[in-house]
């Protein structure tokens, strides 16, 4: 059995209820945090994705954390096609919500084969979160799509250029507003062209003539 289809047999919600909450679960929950976590619960042992999708958005909307979390767990079971909904998630301002919503993201992310919508997936959420500790694995995430995504390309001018338009992504995140996200894109640059992130003018100079690329000597990054 493939890695992929192992992943997937162990997100299938089970009816018996074995590897999901039972709807008491949530008798402790005021009235109306109980209902949305048993209308997510519900949906989740239907296996209806629509349906959970609609329920874990109501929910995900609570001041409650314990109802968030619920919901982050059940958009993980349905692995990458929840993948949008899960990245806001990882934002989410109770630690264990955020952590939920990170792991399932991750996993999520490896059931993508294709390497451009990896790459993809992974950029938006580079862009979108803000919190350092998720960042850290969209970072790493972000530079082993982007790696795979160049070394798919078979003809060297096509992979060069491909190279230049993730190298440029980059530094556009790296000159953005957001300090947090800055500073995971220029471990990203650095490990993508092999030189530490010193400034636009010599990103622009790399960007121009990557082969020949040399560095100013004795020179800083800010």
């Amino acid at each position: 059995m493939s890695r992929r289809q192992t992943t997937e047999k162990a997100r299938r919600p089970r009816k018996s209820g074995q590897d999901t909450p039972d709807i008491g679960a949530f008798a402790h929950l005021p009235p109306a945090d109980r209902n949305l976590a048993e209308s997510v619960q519900n949906a989740l042992d239907r296996e209806d994705y629509a349906a959970t999708l609609k329920a874990a958005g109501k929910a995900l909307n609570s001041t409650n954390a314990e109802v968030r979390l619920h919901a982050v767990e059940a958009l993980g079971w349905f692995g990458k096609r929840a993948l949008a909904e899960l990245t806001p998630c990882m934002a989410d301002s109770d630690e264990n919500v955020a952590q939920s919503a990170a792991n399932a993201w991750e996993l999520a992310l490896s059931e993508i084969e294709d390497a451009k919508e990896r790459f993809d997936v992974a950029l938006l959420a580079l862009t979108t979160i803000s919190a350092k500790d998720p960042l850290r694995m969209i970072g790493s995430q972000f530079a082993n799509a982007a790696t795979d995504l160049i070394e798919g390309i078979e003809d060297e001018q096509s992979a060069a250029e491909k190279r230049i338009g993730v190298v440029q992504a980059v530094a556009d995140i790296i000159c953005g507003d957001q300090p947090s996200q800055a500073a995971a894109a220029r471990e990203i640059y650095e490990e993508i062209t092999g030189h530490e992130w010193l400034n636009v003018e010599e990103a622009e100079k790399y960007l121009s003539d990557p082969e020949n690329y040399e560095p100013p000597e004795n020179t800083e990054a800010p």
